[in-house]
């Protein structure tokens, strides 16, 4: 079974582990897709074609940049990129705005996260591995010496208010 893993990440160094693991990942980053693709692609339920490049009608990575997704809507959505993350300060904020989201009941993964933020852990930031079918995208080059993963870059990582801020600023 896949699991989705939310991890504990550190923006200055690019360390990242383990926080909590939830089983079967479908519940978690496919409900942030169907809810921006449901509501605003081209064909619902068929966005599957559109992660592919250059999909006709549109991409779902693309629809970001659609003006109609309210902030709530873009920051869940944009929260399922690659190495995006959310720092301690905003977790309040990112619990609002997923509830705010699903229309006030969040499903499956995403009530647990909302729960979590909630609780406020003691962590820098969160991070989301939301497959275990692919490579955890916190984890740098093996280090065969360690027989470990090495960090990553930190500038490969995105806090996902300051992605929004900037998609606000292209969409004024």
């Amino acid at each position: 079974m896949t699991v989705f893993t939310i991890l504990s990440v550190s923006p200055e160094t690019g360390a990242a582990e383990c926080l909590l693991e939830l089983g079967n990942s479908w519940l978690g980053g496919m409900y942030a897709w169907d809810l921006v693709w449901d509501r605003y692609g081209e064909k619902r339920h068929e966005y599957d074609v559109a992660m592919l490049n250059g999909a006709e009608g549109g991409r779902l990575w693309d629809l970001q940049h659609d003006p109609r997704l309210s902030r709530a809507e873009r920051v869940v959505f944009c929260l399922t990129f690659t190495r995006f993350y959310v720092k301690s300060g905003d977790f309040p904020r990112l619990a609002d705005d997923i509830t705010e989201a699903f229309g006030g009941t969040p499903p499956h993964h995403w009530a647990r996260l909302v729960a979590l933020l909630h609780f406020q852990p003691d962590v820098p930031a969160l991070g989301f591995w939301w497959t275990s079918v692919a490579e955890n995208p916190f984890c740098g080059d093996w280090d065969e010496e360690r027989e470990e993963y090495a960090p990553i870059d930190p500038a490969s990582m995105v806090n996902v208010y300051d992605h929004i801020a900037d998609l606000e600023g292209e969409l004024a």
